[in-house]
């Protein structure tokens, strides 16, 4: 059974790539929105893939070659194009650094996350740190899941299959699996954010050597990707309320405040990373006016859109300084359609459509 979209997560991502957009085109210095909203994006990247991976059973092929389809045409496209056109005099500005070849294959082998720090001619695509920081988490949590099925198997054996009462009710998995999912995610994302926090204190590494590595960063999904399956069960309980509804806003809150530059980066990533976890897993619990603002059509919208405008807007932000923001917003909003209508939409809906044919006892989800 396909996943049903869930409007006030679209919501979030819509918020998440407002944040970007503010932080980019607009002048504010105090807080550091950016990169509030790249957190954003990887928290609830956490929450989605509990519920694809875990919830949803999907099998681990079937959810990595969805990701696959869903991340990397749009990817290569923009890549492709903004080296080509940055490497024309006539279309690119002689003040501006073109894509270097080494910058290209960073961003296609989807390892920019390590090699942008490292070297000073990656400048413009510099941006899909990111992106690479979420593919690396999407296989760092399918051998967690592997590893956590052996693991319940092992200790087990065939009394799990025989007993009914030992399955877990979300996806059909026996309750031991879960809860080993969620036992070595979690431990994993207090290493990673550990090994942060000690090498922000201990260490002279700027945010960018530190903060996004995978082994570092990865952190955000998989805590909040823990925390998903530890609140899921109690989904049944909803009538019983077990939040307070003023608990998503208010942790909200506190970890815009963390965002703040007077904060270190390991404290963004460590207390604000926990912080936007619990919010972002019990929004279900929130307030009916909060989760109608994140249902509301212009911020579902822009989350429809917000990968293809979080690839875009990062060319036009660079020359926003010279053509105005407000052209190089207009510009963003343009190219993010273009891209979402022409490539991203009709590529992952072609490559699912094959995937089906080729692998029809595993579903795809939408998510």
């Amino acid at each position: 059974m396909a996943m049903q979209r869930v409007a006030y997560l679209d919501g979030w991502r819509g918020l998440a790539i407002l944040f970007v957009l503010v932080d980019h085109f607009g002048d504010i210095e105090r807080f550091n929105f950016g990169a509030f909203g790249v957190e954003l994006f990887f928290v609830l990247s956490g929450r989605l893939m509990a519920e694809l991976l875990v919830a949803q059973a999907t099998p681990w092929r079937t959810f990595l070659w969805r990701r696959f389809s869903r991340i990397y045409p749009a990817l290569l496209a923009f890549c492709v194009l903004m080296l080509i056109v940055s490497n024309l005099p006539a279309l690119y500005p002689s003040y501006a650094p073109p894509v270097s070849l080494r910058e290209f294959l960073a961003a296609i082998l989807l390892v920019m996350n390590y090699a942008a720090p490292r070297y000073p001619d990656i400048l413009t695509i510099d941006h899909l740190w990111s992106v690479c920081v979420e593919e690396h988490s999407y296989l760092i949590l399918v051998a967690i899941a592997l590893v956590a099925k052996r693991w319940g198997t092992g200790r087990t054996g065939a009394a799990l299959a025989a007993s009914e009462q030992e399955r877990e009710s979300i996806g059909g998995r026996p309750a031991v699996t879960a809860r080993h999912i969620q036992l070595i995610a979690a431990c994993v994302a207090v290493a990673m954010m550990i090994s942060g926090v000690l090498q922000g204190l201990l260490t002279d590494q700027n945010d960018h050597e530190l903060f996004w590595r995978t082994d570092v960063r990865a952190a955000s999904v998989l805590l909040s990707f823990a925390v998903y399956l530890a609140i899921r069960p109690l989904d049944r309980l909803r009538r019983g309320t077990p939040f307070p509804p003023w608990l998503p806003t208010t942790t909200f809150l506190l970890a815009l405040i963390l965002s703040d530059q007077l904060f270190p980066g390991w404290i963004r990533y460590s207390l604000g990373t926990m912080a936007l976890a619990v919010s972002v897993n019990t929004i279900d619990f929130a307030a009916p006016s909060v989760t109608g603002v994140l249902r509301s059509r212009w911020l579902t919208t822009f989350g429809l859109l917000s990968y293809s405008l979080y690839l875009w807007q990062q060319p036009f932000y660079k020359f926003s300084n010279v053509i105005g923001a407000g052209a190089a917003l207009t510009g963003t909003a343009i190219a993010a359609v273009a891209s979402y209508a022409l490539i991203e939409k009709p590529c992952r809906t072609a490559l699912n459509r094959l995937w089906r044919r080729r692998h029809p006892e595993g579903e795809i989800n939408a998510s």
